[in-house]
């Protein structure tokens, strides 16, 4: 029996020894960790998505006196951290909310015991959920998340993903900017991009997430140039100065991203060639926003034009803000001088930049026509006269505009009448022809009731002689008009 009791307590003694060490904890394996199943972030909204209760100081209580409606949304230099703010994830391939919080003082959530996978995160305004920033995140095992602040690109890309897998769940709660028919077209022209055989959509889910790729998108414009883009910036380009966030680019793992300023400035002339001193060239000058955030205090120059650049039209809302895709055009014009005659082109250049460090230039080139300059006598009117020489008439029961011929061939000069006012003629000369100035009366004008057999004799006009290229008072008894001009025709 004592042998028993001495093999007992010997085996009771050897099982202790090997339980001591996990009294102290066993060592865990090498990359074995604790799962953080945490995923944080923070909101910024306009300050008409804070409850009154938080907008105690003077300062945003005035600034919310001056901003109200869409100006609310679209001010985001004046957005502010907001409480209050329900914020919801669900997995990107279904419409069932799985977690559900509320942003405190600071407008920070936290969401726990989050699982691992892809999710769409969507935060309301809490003054009015009809407005709404989304973000697309995902929650890796073992790894806590900082989704960052939802921004322009996050709601996009959360955008493409719900259509692009069937899961777009706010049919009822649209973004206000998004409660008008356009709205609807545009997602059915996303949809259509995605997943029309004609295009070359790549899609890869992981370098967008990373940033690194939104989707490659190849198409055609309208005049069939090739353009490349992606998906995201398509939607994100609907989205500016509407629901848009103040936050940085993130990769949903609280990596930011640069915005980038860029604009793109387009010269083009009116006419493209010149040939005489004092002719007047015409210059349209378009400034487009390229790049990915609002631009300030643009300023367009033009090194040589007489006048401008003077604005014309663009600006949307007419708040000096040149937006994201936003395309300003200008005016600006030049004299032709003695001295460019002597010249093979004139060129000038038209510069634009921004407060933010946006620039660029374009130069449009006129070239100088190399002319063979010849006399002619020119007839207005598509009648042709009768008789052995050649000549053409007006007839007022025909065409209120026709032609000019010069030396028995057809230009692009027109004549026009009026018949109201005693009635008036109108002469263009066209781009080939102008007046022979060594003519004393190289405009001349005869009315008739009846049409002459033959062609008359210009020099015995006497409805008009003169230099004018508008002539009014002609009258508007007659039945038919002579017009006769003294030209000279320009040759290339």
């Amino acid at each position: 029996m004592k042998g028993i009791k001495l093999a007992l307590l010997v085996f009771l003694l050897f099982t202790i020894a090997l339980l001591l060490p996990g009294c102290k904890g066993v060592v865990p394996s090498p990359g074995a960790t604790e799962d953080d199943t945490s995923v944080t972030g923070q909101i910024l909204m306009p300050f008409c998505c804070l409850l009154l209760d938080e907008m105690e100081d003077t300062e945003i209580t005035n600034q919310i006196s001056r901003y109200s409606g869409s100006e609310c949304y679209d001010e985001t230099d004046i957005w502010r951290p907001t409480p209050g703010a329900l914020v919801e994830l669900r997995e990107v391939d279904d419409c069932k909310v799985k977690y559900s919080t509320t942003t405190d003082e600071e407008g920070n959530y936290e969401f726990t015991d989050v699982k691992p996978g892809m999710y769409i995160l969507t935060v309301y305004c809490p003054t009015d959920t009809g407005y709404f920033l989304k973000d697309v995140i995902e929650k890796k095992a073992g790894e806590a998340l900082d989704a960052g602040i939802p921004d322009c690109d996050s709601t996009s890309l959360a955008f493409v993903l719900e259509y692009i897998g069937d899961t777009y769940c706010h049919c009822q709660i649209i973004c206000p900017c998004f409660q008008n028919k356009e709205w609807n077209k545009e997602y059915k022209l996303i949809e259509k991009i995605a997943t029309s055989p004609e295009v070359n959509m790549q899609i890869d889910i992981p370098a967008i997430l990373a940033h690194e790729d939104f989707g490659t998108l190849c198409n055609v414009d309208s005049q069939g140039n090739l353009i490349e883009d992606d998906l995201v910036d398509l939607v994100c380009s609907k989205l500016q100065g509407c629901c848009i966030g103040p936050g940085a680019t993130t990769d949903g793992n609280g990596n930011g991203g640069d915005d980038t300023p860029a604009l793109e400035v387009v010269k083009t002339a009116d006419p493209t060639t010149y040939y005489e001193a004092g002719q007047v060239i015409t210059y349209t000058i378009t400034v487009e926003n390229t790049g990915d955030m609002d631009l300030t205090g643009i300023v367009v120059n033009d090194d040589t034009a007489d006048t401008g650049p003077t604005y014309v039209s663009g600006d949307t809302g007419a708040d000096n803000i040149l937006s994201v895709g936003e395309t300003w055009t200008y005016t600006a014009s030049y004299t032709i001088t003695e001295d460019d005659l002597d010249l093979t082109s004139i060129t000038n250049t038209a510069d634009a930049t921004s407060d933010e460090g946006a620039t660029d230039d374009d130069t449009a080139e006129v070239d100088k026509l190399t002319l063979t300059c010849k006399g002619e006598t020119a007839w207005g009117g598509d009648s042709e006269g009768s008789g052995a020489a050649w000549w053409y008439y007006f007839d007022t029961s025909g065409a209120s505009t026709q032609a000019i011929y010069a030396g028995q061939k057809l230009t692009d000069g027109t004549v026009t009448y009026d018949n109201d006012n005693n009635g008036v003629l109108y002469i263009n000369l066209g781009s080939a022809m102008v007046l022979d100035s060594s003519k004393d009366h190289p405009v001349k004008i005869q009315g008739y009731n009846t049409i002459p057999s033959s062609k008359p004799v210009p020099g015995q006009f006497t409805t008009y002689k003169g230099t004018s290229l508008t002539i009014e008072n002609v009258g508007t008894g007659y039945n038919y008009y002579a017009i006769h001009l003294d030209v000279v025709v320009l040759c290339e």
